[in-house]
């Protein structure tokens, strides 16, 4: 399999995935809401968060396709090099898609009766972007920033077997809680620790700063691709029989 092949066969099934995604989310987030409208006597003004159930898809799918790709590609001769760059620029595609489909649907539907529904984003709404590109790079760098940590949780996970898998996936999805838990006790009592964390995030003194949320995030994606890399290089041939 040569690598033009395999980046097409993995966009095209990023993008069947991407939209099924998209469709079930978009009929039940209007269906509710529709409900909602049907039901009330008054106007009905709807918020719908895009962010959270992005990642949990983005999430998902990386973990799962980490595992299932490499040894996919592998076995139809696709060198471990070009495995690593083909999950890298597909996740890059799919998340600048996921993106601007994020950024097209940020606005409110407004119905005849007076009812309206709009979609929002956490981040957009924190760090209140001047430009429609600026907030497109903004959701296009957490996204994959968001990407890489699941290639790089999904090729670990592939080196490991039985309870301690399981007991790994369980770190992973309580760390989030722990570490904000963490910062959050150490904040108060340490101002450098303070300023450190609000430079790093893009909120110094409590006014949004893309340019250093972007740099944190830079580094972050590198590290993880870094790390996903040396995993992708090491990581155990395990045949799959047709």
């Amino acid at each position: 399999m040569k690598f033009k092949t395999a980046f097409i066969y993995q966009v095209k099934r990023q993008l069947l995935s991407l939209g099924i995604f998209l469709v079930f989310w978009f009929v039940f987030t209007f269906g509710i809401s529709f409900i909602l409208m049907i039901v009330s006597k008054g106007d009905v003004h709807t918020t719908n968060d895009f962010t959270f159930a992005t990642i949990a898809y983005i999430i998902l799918l990386s973990c799962m396709m980490m595992k299932k790709d490499f040894r996919f590609f592998i076995q139809n001769g696709l060198s471990r090099g070009h495995i690593f760059l083909v999950n890298v620029l597909s996740t890059t595609l799919s998340a600048l898609l996921l993106g601007l489909m994020t950024q097209f649907t940020l606005h409110q539907f407004t119905f005849g009766n007076g009812d309206t529904f709009r979609f929002t984003n956490i981040f957009v709404t924190i760090y209140k972007p001047s430009q429609w590109l600026i907030s497109l790079g903004l959701i296009w760098m957490l996204l994959l920033w968001i990407n890489s940590v699941a290639i790089l949780v999904g090729g670990f996970l592939n080196r490991i077997r039985g309870w301690l898998r399981i007991l790994l996936i369980i770190i992973f999805i309580i760390s989030p809680t722990i570490l904000v838990g963490f910062v959050g006790a150490t904040m108060p009592t340490n101002h450098q620790i303070t300023i450190f964390v609000a430079q790093c995030v893009g909120l110094p003194n409590g006014l949004p700063n893309i340019g250093g949320l972007s740099v944190t995030l830079s580094i972050l994606i590198l590290i993880n691709l870094g790390l996903t890399y040396l995993f992708n290089r090491r990581q155990p041939i395990v045949r799959i029989d047709g």
